[in-house]
């Protein structure tokens, strides 16, 4: 089985903090290549965060 971790990803400039709003999945739920699994928040926006490709969530570190 090959893992794939998920990093916040580079917000832009002035952007040093994100919030997790939401994680949308459970460990061990099947998903399906752009489902989302989290929600992020600054103070400018939410953004959505996709699954890469098809699977199963193995483990969730917030």
């Amino acid at each position: 089985m090959m893992k794939i971790e998920i990093k916040v990803p580079e917000l832009g400039d002035g952007i040093d903090q994100v919030e997790v709003a939401a994680v949308d999945v459970v460990e061990g739920a099947s998903v399906g290549a752009d489902d989302t699994l989290v929600t992020l928040e600054t103070d400018k926006a939410a953004m959505d965060i996709p699954a890469e490709v098809a699977g199963t969530v193995v483990q969730i570190l917030v």
